[in-house]
């Protein structure tokens, strides 16, 4: 497995509801309850048919066949839409979900998106912090052990979105669009001011030892 290769980014095609499910699979619990906030053991089926019924409003990331990423912008009512990342262990902190969340934003005005929302646990204020620098205005709240990030796009999010799009997702770095609290550093590249939470800690299930004894409550 070379993590250093460029990989594919693309749209959902027929078929690829299996290697998702494969994914998810490979994927260990504190990943599955990153994203779900629950340590399911299998993503559900409705998730699953609405990822599969728009297939535009998801990316995955495909490597030797496989799916190692998905990236899905999942559109409900009045221009507003639910961002959620899982990106597997083995190739997470390689630029894998940056590149899946810049193409998921350069297509959302041609879909009629206007707001863009993900929900993240406290202890992940850092994926928070990276909502961030979408090109938007944003919000940040916090509702017991979770921060809820709303971007309002800016009108020219699509071609900020396309540009920092590379070629090998490896070598993506974050993007330097800014909201309204970010300010110039010396170097000229955007820097925000850190994010901050207080509110209560979730404990991340590390071993599937640990979801027995939790229990698993899917959503």
């Amino acid at each position: 497995m070379d993590i250093t290769e460029p990989k594919a980014i693309r749209p959902l095609i027929p078929g690829d509801r299996a290697r998702i499910e494969e994914m998810w699979e490979r994927c260990s619990p504190t990943s599955r309850y990153s994203r779900l906030h629950s340590p399911c053991p299998a993503l559900p089926a409705s998730y699953l048919e609405a990822v599969m019924g728009n297939p535009s409003g998801s990316r995955v990331c495909v490597d030797a066949g496989r799916v190692v990423g998905l990236g899905s912008l999942i559109a409900g009512s009045e221009g507003v839409a639910d961002l959620g990342v899982v990106v597997e262990d083995a190739w997470q902190r390689h630029g894998i979900g940056t590149v899946l969340v810049a193409s998921l934003v350069a297509g959302a005005g041609a879909r009629g998106i206007t707001v863009i929302t993900a929900t993240v646990l406290g202890s992940q204020v850092h994926l928070a912090q990276a909502m961030r620098r979408l090109p938007g205005d944003c919000t940040i709240t916090s509702s017991g052990p979770t921060i809820t990030a709303m971007i309002r796009l800016w009108s020219n999010a699509s071609p900020w979105a396309e540009a920092s799009l590379r070629p090998s997702v490896s070598a993506v770095r974050s993007s330097t669009g800014s909201c309204p609290e970010a300010r110039s550093s010396p170097s000229g590249r955007r820097r925000l001011a850190p994010l901050e939470y207080s509110g209560p800690a979730e404990r991340l299930p590390t071993s599937d030892a640990q979801v027995q004894r939790q229990g698993v409550h899917c959503p």
